[in-house]
């Protein structure tokens, strides 16, 4: 018995197409002369290489560099792209986003802009897709849309540490949310707590999106003993993803348990455990009672200010203690 092969009707048009000397493209009215558009982003890979991909995740408020210049033309044997025109747009940004593409300069001081190579800051969280299409005028052909795409997250891991090494003292280290106050503890009745101040008196308070954990600050490791060279107190809090804000970072000298004595504290800062910022010491030493306003950290900037201003509990609004 012999098998009849039976092809569908396309299947049958792309195989006289094709021996006719046409391509695939010509069946669905293109042509191999057609640019061809590749999107991709710069970034570093995991060995911190430099590379470029279509799709990255970063950090939100970054800066994001589009790369277009492996773009070609068919016609052409190199992959030049001076001679091709560059068409990005954004095809879906999160809400509320206010991302606008911008083109630099080619040299400093040039008025040639490279359309090649936009950049734009993913300026809140979530999915960012960018198109590209190119254009050939000498043939007047414009390319299909390739499409590049940038997952902007939050940043993680912001943590802050204070130490010093007297012992028989009561040092306490304060994280102020945006906009918010020294000591602020929130409603009294509420016991978890929604004050803009995280220290030991509000070790979790309800921050950001409500009910949500991730923006909620944890206070840790409070010491009201001291310690010494070999063994510093420690207190830290630690805050997963910090929304947009500048925060503050206070220590303030709670209680010398009747010795008199002076403390030396210092403060570092590390988010996704790099450091963010090297260890600050206080000017001067600190008395009972002193408060030592740290730094501002300015997120999603990471724009650390060192303010080193040495006050009193009393002069930022705490509450009398020791009574």
């Amino acid at each position: 018995m012999r098998h009849i092969a039976i092809a569908s009707a396309s299947a049958c048009a792309l195989m006289l197409l094709l021996a006719a000397g046409c391509t695939e493209h010509t069946i669905y009215g293109e042509t191999a002369e057609r640019p061809v558009a590749v999107a991709l982003i710069e970034t570093t890979d995991q060995a911190g290489q430099e590379a470029s991909l279509p799709y990255v995740q970063r950090p939100f408020g970054t800066s994001v560099q589009l790369d277009g210049t492996l773009s070609y033309d068919p016609q052409h044997q190199d992959f030049t792209y001076d001679f091709l025109d560059y068409e990005w747009e954004f095809v879906l940004t999160p809400p509320g986003s206010e991302a606008v593409l911008e083109y630099p300069h080619t040299l400093e001081d040039s008025d040639e802009i490279d359309h090649a190579r936009p950049t734009f800051t993913a300026d809140v969280s979530g999915a960012y897709r960018i198109g590209l299409k190119v254009y050939n005028a000498d043939t007047e052909l414009t390319s299909k849309s390739d499409y590049a795409a940038v997952q902007a997250t939050p940043w993680e891991g912001l943590e802050v540490h204070m130490y010093w090494t007297t012992p028989a003292t009561d040092v306490d280290l304060h994280l102020v949310g945006p906009s918010g106050t020294y000591y602020d503890i929130g409603d009294p009745e509420d016991p978890s707590g929604s004050g803009s101040d995280c220290f030991f008196g509000n070790p979790n308070p309800d921050w950001g999106v409500e009910g949500a954990s991730m923006d909620n600050p944890v206070y840790s490791g409070d010491d009201d003993n001291g310690g010494d060279a070999n063994s510093p107190a420690h207190e830290q809090v630690a805050l997963e993803a910090p929304e947009e804000g500048t925060y503050t970072v206070v220590v303030s000298y709670h209680s010398d348990r009747h010795t008199g004595q002076k403390v030396a504290p210092w403060v570092e800062a590390t988010i996704a455990g790099e450091e963010l910022q090297a260890r600050i010491d206080v000017a001067e030493d600190m008395d009972e009672l002193d408060a030592w306003v740290v730094m501002e950290i300015e997120m999603p900037d990471l724009e650390v200010t060192v303010v080193d201003e040495l006050t009193t509990h009393e002069d930022l609004g705490g509450p009398p203690v020791n009574d």
